[in-house]
């Protein structure tokens, strides 16, 4: 394990910068965004909006390319790049524009990590089905929300892991993460939130291995 560093609750990457924020009117805004865990302040000159920290705790943030365009009085005049936050529970959108297409990029990447770390639904469709169960984790299958993926989401309650089970998961974060083989299951993410420690995991058909090791003959 040499070289790399896992830690369970390793804080968030932050950003800071301003944007274009499309009004419900139509009309445009210059609005700076401060993502520092847990919050995210959004101000407009002096002022800070207080919609900034219902974003990031119950919105689903997405590329929105087609709305790429100029926007007029804004970004010196240069192309803006199009991001929504889709508010879960009544599905109010809020429009961003970036001034790049790598600055959206590193918004939306950052915005929906942090998002997911405060409610795996922020990210994820998480259905009522089981896929597995052991000593300490329970896994679901589950769609992301951004690209429709199927996934496994293995989700381990946080107050029942003693810390000989974190080096566990350490190892096994860590071992997903980096051996790229078809004889492992691989490991995309790994989310923390209140109550969770969350492995979002590649679906694969057909049950659980233990069980058919012990149906074999």
């Amino acid at each position: 394990m040499s070289g790399f560093e896992f830690q369970v609750r390793t804080p968030l990457h932050s950003k800071q910068g301003l944007v274009v924020e499309k009004r419900p009117d139509g009309t445009h805004r210059d609005v700076n965004l401060s993502l520092v865990w847990p919050r995210l302040v959004i101000t407009v000159g002096a002022k800070k909006i207080e919609c900034g920290q219902e974003i990031i705790e119950n919105a689903v943030v997405h590329a929105f390319p087609q709305l790429d365009g100029h926007v007029d009085g804004h970004l010196n005049g240069k192309k803006g790049y199009a991001f929504q936050c889709v508010h879960r529970r009544d599905s109010t959108t809020t429009t961003y524009f970036a001034d790049s297409q790598e600055d959206r990029h590193e918004w939306c990447k950052l915005l929906r990590k942090h998002a997911v770390h405060h409610n795996i639904d922020n990210g994820f469709e998480v259905t009522k089905k089981v896929l597995g169960t052991g000593a300490y984790a329970t896994v679901y299958l589950a769609k992301d929300r951004r690209s429709n993926e199927v996934v496994a989401l293995k989700l381990i309650t946080r107050d029942r892991v003693v810390e000989e089970e974190r080096k566990l998961l350490r190892q096994e974060v860590w071992v997903s993460q980096f051996l790229n083989t078809k004889y492992l299951v691989g490991t995309s993410e790994f989310i923390e939130n209140r109550h969770s420690y969350v492995l979002v995991m590649e679906y694969v058909e057909g049950g659980e291995l233990f069980e058919r090791l012990i149906q074999r003959p």
